[in-house]
Protein backbone atom coordinates (compact mmCIF):
# COMPACT_ATOMS: atom_id res chain seq x y z
CA UNK A 1 0.00 0.00 0.00
CA UNK A 2 1.28 3.57 -1.21
CA UNK A 3 2.74 5.39 1.83
CA UNK A 4 0.25 8.55 2.37
CA UNK A 5 1.49 12.15 3.02
CA UNK A 6 0.58 12.10 6.40
CA UNK A 7 2.59 9.40 7.48
CA UNK A 8 5.70 10.15 5.27
CA UNK A 9 5.69 12.93 7.83
CA UNK A 10 5.40 10.70 10.77
CA UNK A 11 8.35 8.60 9.61
CA UNK A 12 10.91 11.64 8.92
CA UNK A 13 9.67 12.97 12.80
CA UNK A 14 10.62 9.67 14.21
CA UNK A 15 13.43 9.12 11.81
CA UNK A 16 14.75 12.81 13.09
CA UNK A 17 14.43 11.39 16.39
CA UNK A 18 16.42 8.57 16.37
CA UNK A 19 18.96 10.28 14.12
CA UNK A 20 19.76 12.68 16.55
CA UNK A 21 19.89 9.93 19.00
CA UNK A 22 22.10 8.05 17.97
CA UNK A 23 24.32 11.39 16.57
CA UNK A 24 24.60 13.06 20.46
CA UNK A 25 28.16 13.97 20.48
CA UNK A 26 27.98 14.40 24.23
CA UNK A 27 25.71 11.04 24.82
CA UNK A 28 28.14 9.03 22.95
CA UNK A 29 31.50 10.47 21.80
CA UNK A 30 32.98 6.93 21.16
CA UNK A 31 30.31 6.72 18.51
CA UNK A 32 30.84 10.61 17.17
CA UNK A 33 34.59 10.02 16.97
CA UNK A 34 34.01 6.80 14.68
CA UNK A 35 32.31 9.04 12.44
CA UNK A 36 35.07 11.41 12.17
CA UNK A 37 37.89 9.17 12.13
CA UNK A 38 36.04 7.64 8.82
CA UNK A 39 35.43 10.22 6.83
CA UNK A 40 38.89 11.46 7.93
CA UNK A 41 39.83 8.32 6.47
CA UNK A 42 37.41 8.66 3.20
CA UNK A 43 38.57 12.53 2.42
CA UNK A 44 42.49 10.88 2.33
CA UNK A 45 41.60 7.60 0.09
CA UNK A 46 39.37 10.33 -2.48
CA UNK A 47 42.54 12.99 -2.35
CA UNK A 48 45.13 9.48 -3.30
CA UNK A 49 42.96 8.81 -5.67
CA UNK A 50 42.96 12.55 -7.57
CA UNK A 51 46.41 12.32 -6.84
CA UNK A 52 46.88 8.89 -9.10
CA UNK A 53 44.25 10.07 -12.09
CA UNK A 54 47.26 11.95 -14.00
CA UNK A 55 49.28 8.70 -13.64
CA UNK A 56 46.40 5.97 -14.86
CA UNK A 57 45.55 8.04 -17.75
CA UNK A 58 47.08 10.73 -19.76
CA UNK A 59 45.90 14.30 -18.65
CA UNK A 60 47.21 17.74 -18.49
CA UNK A 61 48.00 18.99 -15.32
CA UNK A 62 45.02 20.70 -13.55
CA UNK A 63 43.80 21.79 -10.20
CA UNK A 64 41.50 18.51 -9.05
CA UNK A 65 39.35 15.62 -10.84
CA UNK A 66 37.53 14.83 -7.98
CA UNK A 67 36.54 16.29 -4.61
CA UNK A 68 35.05 15.04 -1.31
CA UNK A 69 34.03 17.71 1.49
CA UNK A 70 31.80 17.58 3.93
CA UNK A 71 28.28 19.60 4.15
CA UNK A 72 24.71 19.83 5.86
CA UNK A 73 24.15 20.86 9.54
CA UNK A 74 27.66 19.48 11.01
CA UNK A 75 29.31 21.10 7.98
CA UNK A 76 27.83 24.56 9.19
CA UNK A 77 28.62 24.37 12.94
CA UNK A 78 32.34 23.88 12.18
CA UNK A 79 32.56 26.44 9.50
CA UNK A 80 30.78 28.78 12.33
CA UNK A 81 32.65 27.78 15.12
CA UNK A 82 36.19 28.31 12.99
CA UNK A 83 34.33 32.04 12.01
CA UNK A 84 34.29 32.68 16.23
CA UNK A 85 37.62 31.35 16.71
CA UNK A 86 36.62 28.47 18.65
CA UNK A 87 38.71 24.84 18.34
CA UNK A 88 35.59 22.65 19.36
CA UNK A 89 34.69 21.68 15.82
CA UNK A 90 32.86 18.22 15.30
CA UNK A 91 32.77 16.99 19.11
CA UNK A 92 29.46 18.82 19.14
CA UNK A 93 26.20 18.65 18.11
CA UNK A 94 23.45 16.13 17.35
CA UNK A 95 23.01 15.86 13.47
CA UNK A 96 24.04 12.88 10.64
CA UNK A 97 27.17 13.64 8.01
CA UNK A 98 26.02 14.96 5.00
CA UNK A 99 28.55 14.28 3.06
CA UNK A 100 29.30 14.76 -1.10
CA UNK A 101 31.79 13.51 -3.59
CA UNK A 102 32.23 15.37 -7.02
CA UNK A 103 33.96 14.34 -10.55
CA UNK A 104 34.86 16.77 -12.71
CA UNK A 105 32.04 16.51 -15.38
CA UNK A 106 34.20 17.73 -18.32
CA UNK A 107 36.56 14.79 -17.73
CA UNK A 108 35.80 12.16 -21.01
CA UNK A 109 32.85 10.01 -20.07
CA UNK A 110 35.05 7.31 -19.87
CA UNK A 111 37.85 8.63 -17.31
CA UNK A 112 34.51 9.65 -15.35
CA UNK A 113 33.07 6.19 -15.61
CA UNK A 114 36.24 4.68 -13.94
CA UNK A 115 36.85 7.34 -11.35
CA UNK A 116 32.93 6.69 -10.65
CA UNK A 117 33.92 2.60 -9.95
CA UNK A 118 37.05 3.70 -8.10
CA UNK A 119 35.43 5.76 -5.38
CA UNK A 120 32.19 3.27 -5.16
CA UNK A 121 34.90 1.03 -3.96
CA UNK A 122 36.27 3.22 -1.66
CA UNK A 123 32.95 3.84 -0.23
CA UNK A 124 31.88 0.60 0.39
CA UNK A 125 35.00 -0.61 2.04
CA UNK A 126 35.17 2.82 4.15
CA UNK A 127 31.66 2.60 5.15
CA UNK A 128 31.91 -0.82 6.18
CA UNK A 129 35.14 0.01 8.38
CA UNK A 130 33.05 3.15 10.22
CA UNK A 131 30.24 0.34 10.53
CA UNK A 132 32.47 -1.69 12.47
CA UNK A 133 33.77 1.39 14.11
CA UNK A 134 30.55 2.54 15.07
CA UNK A 135 29.74 -1.08 16.89
CA UNK A 136 32.91 -1.39 18.90
CA UNK A 137 31.79 1.90 20.28
CA UNK A 138 28.21 0.80 20.95
CA UNK A 139 29.83 -2.54 22.17
CA UNK A 140 31.96 -0.35 24.98
CA UNK A 141 29.22 1.02 26.62
CA UNK A 142 26.73 -0.44 28.73
CA UNK A 143 23.43 -1.77 27.00
CA UNK A 144 21.07 0.76 29.05
CA UNK A 145 22.30 3.59 27.10
CA UNK A 146 22.62 1.68 23.88
CA UNK A 147 21.21 4.03 21.35
CA UNK A 148 19.80 1.03 19.72
CA UNK A 149 17.73 -0.22 22.52
CA UNK A 150 13.67 0.27 21.94
CA UNK A 151 12.48 3.78 22.77
CA UNK A 152 8.64 4.56 23.12
CA UNK A 153 7.72 7.59 20.95
CA UNK A 154 4.21 9.78 20.91
CA UNK A 155 2.88 10.83 17.16
CA UNK A 156 3.70 13.89 16.50
CA UNK A 157 0.17 15.12 16.60
CA UNK A 158 -1.48 13.12 19.08
CA UNK A 159 0.92 13.19 22.05
CA UNK A 160 -1.65 9.80 23.97
CA UNK A 161 -0.84 7.83 20.79
CA UNK A 162 2.58 5.72 21.53
CA UNK A 163 4.70 3.46 19.74
CA UNK A 164 7.83 1.39 19.89
CA UNK A 165 10.41 1.53 18.05
CA UNK A 166 12.81 -1.36 17.46
CA UNK A 167 16.21 -1.56 15.50
CA UNK A 168 15.59 -4.28 12.78
CA UNK A 169 18.10 -7.42 13.08
CA UNK A 170 20.21 -7.45 11.70
CA UNK A 171 21.11 -5.01 9.44
CA UNK A 172 21.93 -5.51 5.38
CA UNK A 173 23.58 -4.17 2.64
CA UNK A 174 21.45 -3.06 0.24
CA UNK A 175 22.02 -2.12 -3.32
CA UNK A 176 19.10 -0.24 -5.30
CA UNK A 177 20.35 -0.08 -9.17
CA UNK A 178 19.30 2.77 -11.71
CA UNK A 179 16.51 0.66 -13.99
CA UNK A 180 16.88 2.81 -16.95
CA UNK A 181 20.27 2.63 -17.22
CA UNK A 182 20.82 -1.09 -16.39
CA UNK A 183 17.41 -2.51 -16.97
CA UNK A 184 17.58 -4.21 -13.31
CA UNK A 185 14.03 -4.21 -11.69
CA UNK A 186 15.07 -5.29 -8.41
CA UNK A 187 17.32 -4.39 -5.66
CA UNK A 188 20.11 -6.76 -4.13
CA UNK A 189 20.10 -7.40 -0.63
CA UNK A 190 22.49 -8.95 2.02
CA UNK A 191 22.97 -9.66 5.42
CA UNK A 192 26.06 -8.04 7.45
CA UNK A 193 28.03 -9.54 10.32
CA UNK A 194 31.36 -9.73 11.32
CA UNK A 195 33.32 -12.44 13.89
CA UNK A 196 34.93 -9.78 15.97
CA UNK A 197 31.01 -8.10 16.96
CA UNK A 198 28.92 -10.34 19.58
CA UNK A 199 25.65 -9.16 18.25
CA UNK A 200 25.30 -8.78 14.09
CA UNK A 201 22.34 -6.09 15.71
CA UNK A 202 25.19 -3.36 16.76
CA UNK A 203 26.44 -3.45 12.92
CA UNK A 204 24.86 -0.65 11.60
CA UNK A 205 23.14 -1.26 7.42
CA UNK A 206 24.95 -0.13 3.90
CA UNK A 207 22.50 1.27 1.24
CA UNK A 208 24.12 1.91 -2.00
CA UNK A 209 21.31 4.02 -4.14
CA UNK A 210 22.22 4.31 -7.87
CA UNK A 211 18.09 4.68 -8.74
CA UNK A 212 18.04 8.47 -7.92
CA UNK A 213 18.37 10.31 -11.04
CA UNK A 214 20.39 13.13 -10.12
CA UNK A 215 23.31 11.71 -7.96
CA UNK A 216 23.67 7.95 -6.13
CA UNK A 217 23.51 7.82 -2.53
CA UNK A 218 25.53 5.99 -0.33
CA UNK A 219 24.62 5.66 3.08
CA UNK A 220 25.47 4.36 6.41
CA UNK A 221 22.84 4.04 9.55
CA UNK A 222 20.25 1.86 11.03
CA UNK A 223 16.56 0.84 9.82
CA UNK A 224 13.85 0.80 12.56
CA UNK A 225 10.22 -0.30 12.56
CA UNK A 226 7.66 1.02 14.69
CA UNK A 227 4.49 -0.59 16.27
CA UNK A 228 1.10 1.37 17.46
CA UNK A 229 0.88 0.75 21.44
CA UNK A 230 -2.59 1.13 23.19
CA UNK A 231 -4.29 -1.81 21.32
CA UNK A 232 -3.75 -1.03 17.66
CA UNK A 233 -6.86 -1.92 15.24
CA UNK A 234 -6.97 -4.47 12.75
CA UNK A 235 -5.73 -3.41 9.35
CA UNK A 236 -2.69 -1.25 7.88
CA UNK A 237 -1.97 1.59 10.75
CA UNK A 238 -3.39 5.17 9.14
CA UNK A 239 -0.56 6.84 10.94
CA UNK A 240 2.40 4.73 10.58
CA UNK A 241 3.14 3.21 7.01
CA UNK A 242 5.73 -0.37 6.64
CA UNK A 243 8.23 1.70 5.71
CA UNK A 244 11.75 1.86 7.51
CA UNK A 245 12.49 4.54 9.68
CA UNK A 246 15.96 5.95 9.07
CA UNK A 247 18.59 6.12 11.70
CA UNK A 248 21.22 7.80 9.75
CA UNK A 249 25.01 8.28 10.48
CA UNK A 250 26.92 9.02 7.49
CA UNK A 251 25.58 9.67 4.00
CA UNK A 252 27.13 10.73 0.79
CA UNK A 253 26.32 12.09 -2.88
CA UNK A 254 27.66 11.53 -5.81
CA UNK A 255 26.12 13.79 -8.55
CA UNK A 256 25.99 11.98 -12.04
CA UNK A 257 28.06 13.61 -14.57
CA UNK A 258 25.79 14.14 -17.00
CA UNK A 259 23.29 16.34 -14.76
CA UNK A 260 23.21 20.03 -14.35
CA UNK A 261 23.64 19.66 -10.61
CA UNK A 262 27.36 18.02 -11.24
CA UNK A 263 27.97 20.98 -13.57
CA UNK A 264 27.04 23.93 -11.36
CA UNK A 265 28.62 22.35 -8.39
CA UNK A 266 32.05 21.61 -10.23
CA UNK A 267 31.98 25.34 -11.64
CA UNK A 268 31.47 26.77 -8.20
CA UNK A 269 34.82 25.22 -6.75
CA UNK A 270 36.41 25.95 -10.09
CA UNK A 271 35.18 29.53 -9.64
CA UNK A 272 35.99 30.06 -6.33
CA UNK A 273 32.21 30.24 -5.40
CA UNK A 274 32.25 26.97 -3.15
CA UNK A 275 36.13 27.16 -1.25
CA UNK A 276 37.17 23.83 0.90
CA UNK A 277 38.83 24.92 4.07
CA UNK A 278 40.36 22.67 6.29
CA UNK A 279 39.08 22.28 9.65
CA UNK A 280 41.32 20.05 12.37
CA UNK A 281 39.80 18.84 15.69
CA UNK A 282 39.53 15.24 17.21
CA UNK A 283 42.83 14.78 15.67
CA UNK A 284 41.92 14.51 12.29
CA UNK A 285 41.16 17.05 9.26
CA UNK A 286 37.93 16.95 6.96
CA UNK A 287 37.12 19.50 3.95
CA UNK A 288 34.83 21.95 4.97
CA UNK A 289 33.02 24.17 2.22
CA UNK A 290 33.07 27.90 3.54
CA UNK A 291 30.17 30.08 4.68
CA UNK A 292 29.36 31.62 1.19
CA UNK A 293 28.96 28.10 -0.27
CA UNK A 294 26.20 27.32 2.89
CA UNK A 295 24.84 31.33 2.00
CA UNK A 296 23.90 29.36 -1.21
CA UNK A 297 22.73 26.47 0.12
CA UNK A 298 20.27 27.80 2.09
CA UNK A 299 19.03 30.75 -0.46
CA UNK A 300 18.48 27.85 -2.91
CA UNK A 301 16.36 26.12 -0.50
CA UNK A 302 14.50 29.20 -0.10
CA UNK A 303 13.98 29.77 -3.52
CA UNK A 304 12.52 26.19 -3.51
CA UNK A 305 9.75 27.10 -1.19
CA UNK A 306 9.36 29.84 -3.07
CA UNK A 307 8.40 28.69 -6.46
CA UNK A 308 6.25 25.71 -4.64
CA UNK A 309 9.30 22.94 -5.80
CA UNK A 310 10.16 22.55 -2.25
CA UNK A 311 8.55 18.97 -0.19
CA UNK A 312 10.68 20.59 3.21
CA UNK A 313 8.46 24.19 3.17
CA UNK A 314 8.03 23.71 6.87
CA UNK A 315 12.07 24.28 7.64
CA UNK A 316 11.72 27.91 6.16
CA UNK A 317 12.28 28.94 8.87
CA UNK A 318 15.61 26.97 9.92
CA UNK A 319 16.82 28.57 6.43
CA UNK A 320 15.95 31.97 7.01
CA UNK A 321 17.99 31.64 11.03
CA UNK A 322 20.84 29.76 9.11
CA UNK A 323 20.94 33.27 6.64
CA UNK A 324 20.87 35.47 9.18
CA UNK A 325 23.77 33.88 11.06
CA UNK A 326 26.07 34.26 8.16
CA UNK A 327 24.66 37.86 7.24
CA UNK A 328 26.05 38.35 11.16
CA UNK A 329 29.42 36.91 10.39
CA UNK A 330 30.03 39.08 8.08
CA UNK A 331 31.07 41.96 9.64
CA UNK A 332 33.15 43.73 6.85
CA UNK A 333 31.73 45.88 4.06
CA UNK A 334 33.03 43.71 1.27
CA UNK A 335 31.81 40.47 2.79
CA UNK A 336 27.93 42.42 3.11
CA UNK A 337 28.53 43.43 -0.33
CA UNK A 338 29.69 40.26 -1.42
CA UNK A 339 25.93 38.69 0.69
CA UNK A 340 23.82 40.90 -1.45
CA UNK A 341 25.74 40.03 -4.82
CA UNK A 342 25.05 36.24 -4.03
CA UNK A 343 21.43 37.55 -3.31
CA UNK A 344 20.91 39.41 -6.75
CA UNK A 345 22.54 36.65 -8.64
CA UNK A 346 20.24 34.32 -7.60
CA UNK A 347 17.52 36.54 -8.26
CA UNK A 348 18.45 37.64 -11.73
CA UNK A 349 18.00 40.86 -10.70
CA UNK A 350 18.73 43.55 -7.88
CA UNK A 351 16.41 42.75 -5.04
CA UNK A 352 19.40 43.24 -2.25
CA UNK A 353 20.41 46.92 -1.64
CA UNK A 354 22.60 47.98 1.15
CA UNK A 355 21.16 48.79 4.57
CA UNK A 356 18.67 45.60 4.06
CA UNK A 357 18.21 43.67 6.77
CA UNK A 358 19.26 39.74 5.57
CA UNK A 359 15.01 38.77 6.72
CA UNK A 360 14.62 41.54 3.83
CA UNK A 361 17.03 40.48 1.43
CA UNK A 362 16.07 36.81 1.89
CA UNK A 363 11.85 38.23 1.70
CA UNK A 364 12.72 40.03 -1.81
CA UNK A 365 14.30 37.19 -3.40
CA UNK A 366 11.32 34.46 -2.48
CA UNK A 367 8.99 37.49 -3.67
CA UNK A 368 11.07 37.70 -6.90
CA UNK A 369 11.17 34.08 -7.56
CA UNK A 370 7.46 34.04 -6.91
CA UNK A 371 6.27 36.34 -9.12
CA UNK A 372 8.69 34.88 -12.12
CA UNK A 373 7.35 31.89 -11.32
CA UNK A 374 3.67 32.82 -11.52
CA UNK A 375 4.51 35.37 -14.74
CA UNK A 376 5.66 31.77 -16.57
CA UNK A 377 2.38 30.82 -16.92
CA UNK A 378 1.47 33.00 -20.03
CA UNK A 379 3.83 30.93 -22.15
CA UNK A 380 2.33 28.50 -23.18
CA UNK A 381 -1.86 28.29 -24.45
CA UNK A 382 -3.50 25.35 -24.91
CA UNK A 383 0.28 23.31 -24.94
CA UNK A 384 1.72 25.53 -27.53
CA UNK A 385 3.92 28.27 -27.49
CA UNK A 386 1.84 31.78 -26.76
CA UNK A 387 2.00 34.57 -28.81
CA UNK A 388 3.38 36.52 -27.05
CA UNK A 389 6.20 34.30 -26.08
CA UNK A 390 6.85 33.82 -29.87
CA UNK A 391 7.05 37.56 -30.17
CA UNK A 392 9.59 37.54 -27.15
CA UNK A 393 11.97 35.36 -29.37
CA UNK A 394 11.70 37.09 -32.25
CA UNK A 395 12.54 39.90 -30.52
CA UNK A 396 15.65 38.39 -28.69
CA UNK A 397 16.51 37.28 -32.39
CA UNK A 398 16.89 40.85 -33.68
CA UNK A 399 19.34 41.82 -30.36
CA UNK A 400 21.27 38.69 -31.25
CA UNK A 401 22.05 39.61 -35.15
CA UNK A 402 23.34 42.56 -33.43
CA UNK A 403 25.66 41.02 -30.99
CA UNK A 404 26.81 38.51 -33.44
CA UNK A 405 27.60 41.67 -35.88
CA UNK A 406 29.85 42.45 -32.37
CA UNK A 407 31.33 39.21 -32.66
CA UNK A 408 32.21 39.49 -36.46
CA UNK A 409 34.15 42.40 -35.82
CA UNK A 410 36.10 41.45 -32.72
CA UNK A 411 36.80 38.88 -34.59
CA UNK A 412 38.24 40.74 -37.56
CA UNK A 413 37.15 40.43 -41.27
CA UNK A 414 38.71 37.27 -42.40
CA UNK A 415 36.92 34.85 -40.09
CA UNK A 416 34.09 33.01 -41.58
CA UNK A 417 30.99 32.37 -39.29
CA UNK A 418 28.04 29.76 -40.01
CA UNK A 419 24.90 30.65 -37.35
CA UNK A 420 22.08 28.42 -36.32
CA UNK A 421 19.34 29.79 -33.70
CA UNK A 422 19.31 27.04 -30.73
CA UNK A 423 16.98 29.51 -28.45
CA UNK A 424 13.75 27.82 -26.65
CA UNK A 425 11.33 28.26 -29.80
CA UNK A 426 14.49 26.26 -32.13
CA UNK A 427 14.40 24.15 -29.28
CA UNK A 428 10.58 23.69 -28.65
CA UNK A 429 10.58 23.13 -32.66
CA UNK A 430 12.69 20.15 -32.40
CA UNK A 431 11.00 18.66 -29.67
CA UNK A 432 7.64 19.18 -30.94
CA UNK A 433 8.51 16.31 -33.68
CA UNK A 434 8.16 13.77 -30.76
CA UNK A 435 4.53 12.85 -30.17
CA UNK A 436 4.80 12.04 -26.68
CA UNK A 437 6.61 15.22 -25.21
CA UNK A 438 4.45 17.88 -23.27
CA UNK A 439 6.56 21.02 -24.50
CA UNK A 440 4.84 23.33 -21.71
CA UNK A 441 5.85 21.26 -19.05
CA UNK A 442 9.46 21.87 -20.14
CA UNK A 443 9.35 25.43 -19.95
CA UNK A 444 11.91 28.71 -21.41
CA UNK A 445 15.00 29.16 -19.73
CA UNK A 446 14.18 32.68 -19.88
CA UNK A 447 17.03 33.54 -22.25
CA UNK A 448 15.52 34.96 -25.52
CA UNK A 449 18.79 34.82 -27.53
CA UNK A 450 20.89 32.13 -28.66
CA UNK A 451 22.72 30.50 -30.99
CA UNK A 452 25.37 28.01 -32.28
CA UNK A 453 28.18 29.64 -34.78
CA UNK A 454 30.62 27.08 -36.14
CA UNK A 455 34.16 28.52 -36.19
CA UNK A 456 37.92 26.75 -36.70
CA UNK A 457 39.49 25.39 -33.57
CA UNK A 458 42.40 28.52 -33.86
CA UNK A 459 39.83 30.98 -34.33
CA UNK A 460 37.69 29.82 -31.23
CA UNK A 461 40.76 29.45 -28.95
CA UNK A 462 42.42 33.07 -30.30
CA UNK A 463 38.84 34.97 -29.94
CA UNK A 464 39.01 37.96 -27.16
CA UNK A 465 36.76 37.92 -24.60
CA UNK A 466 37.68 40.99 -23.56
CA UNK A 467 37.21 43.07 -25.92
CA UNK A 468 34.53 41.28 -26.97
CA UNK A 469 32.40 42.37 -23.82
CA UNK A 470 34.08 46.30 -24.08
CA UNK A 471 32.54 46.02 -27.77
CA UNK A 472 28.89 45.18 -26.05
CA UNK A 473 29.33 47.76 -23.60
CA UNK A 474 30.17 50.35 -25.87
CA UNK A 475 27.50 49.37 -27.76
CA UNK A 476 24.71 49.41 -25.51
CA UNK A 477 26.00 52.73 -24.53
CA UNK A 478 25.37 54.28 -28.19
CA UNK A 479 21.97 52.76 -28.00
CA UNK A 480 20.66 53.64 -24.24
CA UNK A 481 20.10 57.05 -22.65
CA UNK A 482 21.36 56.24 -19.51
CA UNK A 483 23.48 57.71 -17.45
CA UNK A 484 26.15 55.13 -17.25
CA UNK A 485 24.37 52.20 -19.61
CA UNK A 486 26.57 49.08 -20.43
CA UNK A 487 28.56 49.37 -17.43
CA UNK A 488 27.40 46.65 -15.92
CA UNK A 489 27.92 44.43 -19.23
CA UNK A 490 29.70 41.32 -18.62
CA UNK A 491 30.95 38.05 -20.68
CA UNK A 492 31.76 34.90 -18.97
CA UNK A 493 32.41 31.35 -20.81
CA UNK A 494 32.94 27.42 -19.98
CA UNK A 495 35.06 25.58 -22.76
CA UNK A 496 33.77 21.85 -23.33
CA UNK A 497 33.73 18.97 -25.57
CA UNK A 498 31.64 17.26 -27.69
CA UNK A 499 32.13 13.17 -29.18
CA UNK A 500 30.83 13.73 -32.53
CA UNK A 501 31.61 11.69 -35.69
CA UNK A 502 35.33 11.52 -36.57
CA UNK A 503 36.19 12.70 -32.84
CA UNK A 504 35.39 15.07 -30.16
CA UNK A 505 35.18 18.99 -31.41
CA UNK A 506 36.07 22.03 -29.17
CA UNK A 507 33.07 24.34 -27.83
CA UNK A 508 33.25 27.57 -25.90
CA UNK A 509 30.33 28.35 -24.42
CA UNK A 510 29.89 32.16 -23.60
CA UNK A 511 26.76 33.94 -21.47
CA UNK A 512 26.23 37.82 -21.67
CA UNK A 513 25.23 39.36 -18.97
CA UNK A 514 23.22 42.79 -18.28
CA UNK A 515 24.03 43.77 -14.68
CA UNK A 516 22.44 40.58 -12.92
CA UNK A 517 20.43 39.49 -15.89
CA UNK A 518 22.16 36.70 -18.25
CA UNK A 519 20.95 37.49 -21.59
CA UNK A 520 22.61 35.92 -24.25
CA UNK A 521 23.51 32.13 -24.84
CA UNK A 522 26.61 31.79 -27.41
CA UNK A 523 28.47 28.21 -28.40
CA UNK A 524 31.27 28.48 -30.91
CA UNK A 525 32.01 25.08 -31.90
CA UNK A 526 35.20 23.53 -34.50
CA UNK A 527 32.58 21.23 -35.22
CA UNK A 528 32.66 20.98 -39.05
CA UNK A 529 29.55 21.53 -41.04
CA UNK A 530 29.33 17.09 -41.77
CA UNK A 531 30.22 17.06 -37.77
CA UNK A 532 27.26 19.61 -36.56
CA UNK A 533 24.81 20.09 -39.82
CA UNK A 534 22.31 22.94 -38.87
CA UNK A 535 18.50 22.52 -39.91
CA UNK A 536 17.13 24.79 -42.10
CA UNK A 537 13.79 26.53 -41.93
CA UNK A 538 11.95 25.80 -44.57
CA UNK A 539 9.27 29.06 -44.03
CA UNK A 540 11.93 31.39 -43.94
CA UNK A 541 15.03 31.68 -46.13
CA UNK A 542 18.42 32.00 -44.14
CA UNK A 543 17.15 31.03 -40.80
CA UNK A 544 18.99 27.94 -39.74
CA UNK A 545 18.68 25.92 -36.30
CA UNK A 546 21.13 23.49 -34.08
CA UNK A 547 20.91 20.15 -33.45
CA UNK A 548 19.29 19.34 -30.39
CA UNK A 549 22.70 17.66 -29.46
CA UNK A 550 24.50 20.68 -29.13
CA UNK A 551 21.31 22.83 -27.90
CA UNK A 552 21.99 20.48 -25.23
CA UNK A 553 25.80 21.05 -24.78
CA UNK A 554 25.07 24.99 -24.75
CA UNK A 555 22.70 24.19 -22.35
CA UNK A 556 24.78 22.31 -20.05
CA UNK A 557 27.85 24.69 -20.07
CA UNK A 558 25.60 28.02 -19.22
CA UNK A 559 24.22 26.29 -16.85
CA UNK A 560 27.58 26.25 -15.10
CA UNK A 561 27.99 29.74 -15.56
CA UNK A 562 24.74 31.28 -14.00
CA UNK A 563 23.50 31.97 -10.52
CA UNK A 564 19.90 32.65 -11.37
CA UNK A 565 18.24 30.31 -9.61
CA UNK A 566 15.06 29.81 -11.70
CA UNK A 567 17.58 29.93 -15.38
CA UNK A 568 19.56 26.77 -13.64
CA UNK A 569 16.30 25.23 -12.71
CA UNK A 570 15.03 25.61 -15.86
CA UNK A 571 18.18 24.31 -17.98
CA UNK A 572 18.28 21.17 -15.86
CA UNK A 573 14.39 20.64 -16.99
CA UNK A 574 15.48 21.15 -20.41
CA UNK A 575 18.51 19.19 -20.15
CA UNK A 576 16.46 16.33 -18.96
CA UNK A 577 13.90 17.14 -21.77
CA UNK A 578 16.48 16.46 -23.87
CA UNK A 579 17.97 13.33 -22.62
CA UNK A 580 14.80 11.38 -22.84
CA UNK A 581 15.35 11.55 -26.51
CA UNK A 582 18.92 11.58 -26.85
CA UNK A 583 22.21 9.90 -25.89
CA UNK A 584 24.04 13.02 -24.81
CA UNK A 585 27.05 13.26 -21.92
Amino acid sequence: MKETSAQREVRREFSRRLTALINNAANHPGIRKALVESLAEIADRIDQLDASVREKFPLRKAPRAVRFYIKGGNAFDAIMAISRGDHDLFGVGKSDWDTQAIIDPWLPATIQNSLYGDIEDILIDALRTAGLKVATAINARPQDVSPLRPVTEALPADATVNYTLACDSPQTLRRVFDRDRLGLWTDDRRQLSDETIPSPTLLPGILLNDGIKPFALHRLGYTWHGERQNGAGAGPDPNLSSRPILMELIDVTLPRRYTIEAVATWSDLERNRLRIVPGTDMGVTLPLPDLDYHLRENLTMICEVADKSSHHADKLPKRLQRIGQIYQSYTTPERQAGFRDTVNAMAGDTVAAEGDSAEDMCRALMDSIAQRTAASDGNFWKGHVSTASAERITQGRQRLRRTLETMRRTFGDTVLLSVAYSDDLAMFRALAENPYLAIDRIGFCGIDAAAVIRASYEDIIGFDTAEFARALGASKRKSSQDDVPGKGIKVEWQSHNTPRPGGPSYECTFVVFDGHKATTFLTLTSASALQAPFQRDPDHAGIEYASLLDMDAQRKAAAALIEDYLVRTALSRQHDAIRSLLVVD
